[in-house]
């Protein structure tokens, strides 16, 4: 069961979460730079009339008695559906010693609205100041503030008794904010009067459910304290403008050239920059307070004329062990990449070359070199090297000439196998801040509630087990709703590099975090990757029976030679019907790719041989080098490294310029 503390770090988390989503549905930001007070409660104590008679106006009045009203702590109301009433739970858990339905009313079908009265202090300026209300709500409610109307859902104007909102919540139990502002005259210093009145969506309905957070937001003003930054792009790039403010709440708007844009976070996203993208970025951040402009930053896209450049060999991925999976930095055209005449597939220290019978394509996969099957040339994991040439990407840019990639060859071993002992922990009742702890970090010690055992680990109702190639089951774990945990240790080789993939075979039943190293790695069946998991968190569905999962890959950096700790945390289900089984299997093994190292190339020498009085051959040594040029070279020996220079179309080593082509040139090399 949880304690205290752990509903107060949920809390944190949960407010934030909902503080943030309710100034976002505004186009707001920088929650955390205003001052929050908190008026009312959850479980505030309210007076309220749930007589069904129509109480005309007069109740919302600060003038009006409530003495006769009975009166009750929150949240009120009464659900007939199980699953409802497990939402409604889940959400008051961030309560302490709290029921879903602290005052519980009867099944009223006569009743189409209910009213609510509570009061509450209110000390500081009003300049700058909004209400959030937070609310578990079933169906509409109209919220008044001292006698005038200050917000509402789903709720029609010009209500009475017997008005009917439009249908509730999509999820029953979710927590529905009401932003409220603009309250100079109807918000006080002192003692404050709320009243809520709540409708029922349809005749004859008897499940309602009323509760509300209410915290006070006073704004401070706003400074820029970075402002967006000018930037030159290729075409077809990624640009994020970013600015920096101080204070808050803060209203962003974008503008280009002056005009408004769509975009009100704090950065400003073009996710592939086009030439009429092009002109002068600023953003207006204001809010009640202040109105700050930033600077006006410039976007530049120039056009791609960089060549494609590769990124790897690598043997047997996937594909068969005579062929070569080649990697591309851009999309690429089919016809040149396919073409055999532009590889050539050597042996180092060598001068034998492989011999292939076809190139295949994709965008996504790269180019597959098939490579001839009689070929003894060609030895599983010898050391080769692929020279490329007159590949041309999407926009017409060649490679350099006879870019060369080394030949990777891909080497597994097995971490742990599915019978690996492991450390876990199936006792939050005896001991629940065992999730306050580091228990998924390299350095934790395990205490007594920690139990060992051999995998695969069950408990509760198993009917069936997943993956038996896995093997059957080993440890008995029992059953509780909170999270299970799980500690063991590896060993990876010590002349293997940092970064790896790790392919998983594994079931959990419901939800799963791997964390190696202490850092969360992998997820399954749970929302908000990266986000702490304590006593109360469930998976996004049940899974019954569990799945085999058998093909999963996870690219990682932080291996360490020798000992290596994995975690794990099998998450159960929010199921109202008892989902009251527990699974949990895994088998890991890491592959890393090793390419041989080339010899360094020596620094190339471009030589220009005139062929006749109009035309020149320009040629060099070395693989990889781009042959660029300039027409302007007007600042002397200060502009030789920068130009501006660009790449020469259609490249070649060696390539022949005709002197009549256009002004007098320089020519250079470049890696």
């Amino acid at each position: 069961m949880p304690t205290r503390r752990q509903k107060g770090t949920r809390f944190r988390v949960w407010f934030t979460t909902l503080f943030a989503a309710a100034l976002a549905a505004l186009g707001v930001s920088n929650a955390g730079a205003q001052q929050v007070t908190t008026l009312i409660e959850f479980t505030n104590v309210w007076k309220y009339d749930a007589s069904g008679a129509d109480l005309g106006r007069e109740w919302r009045s600060n003038t009006f008695s409530d003495v006769a009203w009975p009166e009750g702590r929150a949240m009120f109301g009464y659900e007939p559906d199980a699953a409802s009433i497990v939402n409604y739970n889940t959400a008051m858990r961030i309560v302490p010693n709290t029921t879903p339905f602290n005052t519980p009313f009867p099944q009223l079908t006569t009743v189409t609205t209910y009213y609510f009265r509570t009061r509450f202090n209110f000390t500081g300026t009003l300049a700058g100041l909004s209400l959030i209300a937070s609310n578990l709500l079933d169906d509409g409610m109209v919220i008044h503030l001292n006698g005038a109307e200050v917000g509402r859902l789903r709720t029609p104007a010009n209500q009475i008794a017997t008005t009917q909102p439009s249908a509730g919540s999509p999820s029953e139990g979710i927590i529905e904010p009401v932003v409220m502002s603009n309250l100079s005259a109807a918000m006080r210093e002192g003692e404050n009067l709320l009243a809520v009145e709540v409708h029922n969506s349809t005749a004859g309905s008897y499940d309602m459910a009323f509760g509300m957070k209410l915290v006070a937001v006073n704004e401070t003003p706003l400074v820029i304290t970075n402002q967006p930054q000018s930037q030159a792009v290729t075409l077809g790039d990624p640009v994020t403008f970013t600015v920096g403010v101080e204070g808050g709440p803060v209203w962003y708007r974008w503008q280009r050239n002056g005009v408004n844009l769509t975009s009100t976070s704090n950065s400003l996203v073009i996710s592939s920059a086009q030439l009429a993208n092009i002109g002068g970025y600023q953003v207006i951040c204001s809010n009640v307070i202040t109105i700050v402009t930033s600077s006006v930053a410039t976007l530049l896209v120039l056009a791609d004329l960089n060549g494609p450049t590769v990124l790897s060999a690598i043997a047997d991925n996937g594909f068969g062990p005579r062929s070569i999976n080649i990697k591309f930095s851009e999309i690429m055209t089919s016809a040149s990449v396919r073409n055999t005449n532009n590889y050539t597939v050597t042996r180092l220290d060598t001068t034998s070359t492989v011999a292939f019978t076809n190139v295949l394509y994709s965008s996504a996969l790269g180019a597959l070199l098939q490579l001839d099957a009689n070929d003894p040339d060609w030895i599983p994991y010898a050391d080769y090297v692929v020279t490329i040439n007159n590949v041309i990407d999407s926009r017409g840019n060649v490679i350099a000439p006879n870019s060369t990639v080394p030949v990777s060859w891909a080497n597994t071993t097995n971490l742990i196998r599915a019978s690996r002992s492991w450390d876990f922990h199936a006792s939050a009742i005896f001991e629940p801040e065992v999730f306050d702890q580091p228990w998924f970090t390299c350095a934790y010690v395990p205490g007594p509630w920690w139990g060992q055992g051999s995998g695969p680990f069950y408990g509760g109702l198993m009917t069936s087990f997943p993956c038996p190639t896995l093997g059957a089951p080993q440890t008995i774990t029992g059953w509780q709703p909170e999270p299970v945990l799980y500690r063991t240790t590896f060993s990876y080789p010590g002349d293997w590099p940092a970064g790896a993939t790790l392919r998983l075979k594994t079931a959990a039943d419901d939800g799963l975090v791997l964390y190696l190293n202490g850092v969360e790695v992998y997820r399954y069946n749970l929302l908000n990757p990266g986000s702490p998991v304590d006593a109360s968190t469930r998976s996004s569905s049940a899974v019954n029976p569990a799945s085999c999962l058998t093909d999963i890959s996870i690219a990682v950096t932080n291996l360490k030679p020798g000992s290596n700790c994995l975690a794990a945390v099998v998450v159960q289900s929010a199921s109202a019907s008892g989902d009251a089984d527990s699974y949990f299997v895994l088998e890991l093994d890491a592959t890393v790719l090793f390419a041989p190292t080339l010899p360094p190339e020596p620094l190339p020498v471009l030589q220009a041989t005139p062929l006749d009085t109009n035309s020149l051959r320009l040629s060099w040594t070395g693989g990889g080098f781009a042959l660029e040029s300039s027409t302007n070279l007007d600042l002397g020996p200060a502009s030789y490294p920068l130009g501006p220079w660009t790449p020469v179309p259609k490249m070649s080593n060696p390539y022949l310029w005709s002197l009549t082509n256009g002004p007098a040139r320089f020519f250079r090399l470049k890696k």
